[in-house]
Protein backbone atom coordinates (compact mmCIF):
# COMPACT_ATOMS: atom_id res chain seq x y z
CA UNK A 1 0.00 0.00 0.00
CA UNK A 2 1.52 3.32 -0.98
CA UNK A 3 0.67 6.87 0.05
CA UNK A 4 -1.75 7.41 -2.86
CA UNK A 5 -3.80 4.40 -1.76
CA UNK A 6 -3.89 5.78 1.79
CA UNK A 7 -4.93 9.29 0.76
CA UNK A 8 -7.72 8.20 -1.58
CA UNK A 9 -8.97 5.23 0.41
CA UNK A 10 -12.71 5.40 1.25
CA UNK A 11 -11.91 5.27 4.97
CA UNK A 12 -9.18 7.97 4.86
CA UNK A 13 -11.33 10.50 6.80
CA UNK A 14 -11.82 7.90 9.55
CA UNK A 15 -8.04 7.42 9.82
CA UNK A 16 -7.51 11.17 9.98
CA UNK A 17 -10.16 11.71 12.65
CA UNK A 18 -8.79 8.78 14.66
CA UNK A 19 -5.26 10.14 14.49
CA UNK A 20 -6.42 13.64 15.47
CA UNK A 21 -8.40 12.24 18.41
CA UNK A 22 -5.38 10.23 19.58
CA UNK A 23 -3.10 13.30 19.40
CA UNK A 24 -5.53 15.62 21.18
CA UNK A 25 -6.21 13.05 23.89
CA UNK A 26 -2.46 12.64 24.44
CA UNK A 27 -1.97 16.42 24.73
CA UNK A 28 -4.87 16.68 27.20
CA UNK A 29 -3.43 13.94 29.42
CA UNK A 30 0.09 15.37 29.37
CA UNK A 31 -1.21 18.82 30.30
CA UNK A 32 -3.27 17.22 33.07
CA UNK A 33 -0.18 15.62 34.59
CA UNK A 34 1.94 18.74 34.24
CA UNK A 35 -0.83 21.05 35.41
CA UNK A 36 -1.06 19.29 38.74
CA UNK A 37 2.68 18.86 39.25
CA UNK A 38 3.71 20.81 42.32
CA UNK A 39 6.90 22.82 42.01
CA UNK A 40 7.03 24.59 45.38
CA UNK A 41 5.02 24.88 48.61
CA UNK A 42 5.37 27.97 50.83
CA UNK A 43 3.99 28.33 54.35
CA UNK A 44 2.52 31.82 54.67
CA UNK A 45 3.16 34.16 57.60
CA UNK A 46 -0.07 33.32 59.43
CA UNK A 47 1.07 29.69 59.78
CA UNK A 48 -2.37 28.36 58.84
CA UNK A 49 -2.22 28.56 55.05
CA UNK A 50 0.17 27.35 52.38
CA UNK A 51 0.65 28.59 48.84
CA UNK A 52 1.20 25.86 46.24
CA UNK A 53 2.98 26.69 42.96
CA UNK A 54 2.42 24.47 39.92
CA UNK A 55 4.88 23.84 37.09
CA UNK A 56 2.54 25.44 34.56
CA UNK A 57 2.74 28.76 36.40
CA UNK A 58 -0.47 28.74 38.43
CA UNK A 59 -0.69 28.93 42.19
CA UNK A 60 -3.36 28.19 44.80
CA UNK A 61 -3.70 28.89 48.51
CA UNK A 62 -4.88 26.14 50.87
CA UNK A 63 -5.49 25.87 54.60
CA UNK A 64 -3.08 23.44 56.24
CA UNK A 65 -5.97 21.50 57.82
CA UNK A 66 -7.43 20.80 54.34
CA UNK A 67 -4.33 18.89 53.14
CA UNK A 68 -4.93 15.14 53.30
CA UNK A 69 -2.13 12.56 53.38
CA UNK A 70 -2.44 9.75 50.85
CA UNK A 71 -0.89 6.29 51.13
CA UNK A 72 2.32 7.43 49.46
CA UNK A 73 3.94 10.22 51.46
CA UNK A 74 5.04 12.05 48.34
CA UNK A 75 1.47 12.65 47.11
CA UNK A 76 -0.75 15.48 48.37
CA UNK A 77 -4.37 16.30 47.63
Amino acid sequence: MNIIDYLFHPFAPVYTIGSAFFGLNWMYRVYGFLGYSIEKIDLLEDGKTVEVFFKTGGNLTFKVKDIVKKENEKELV
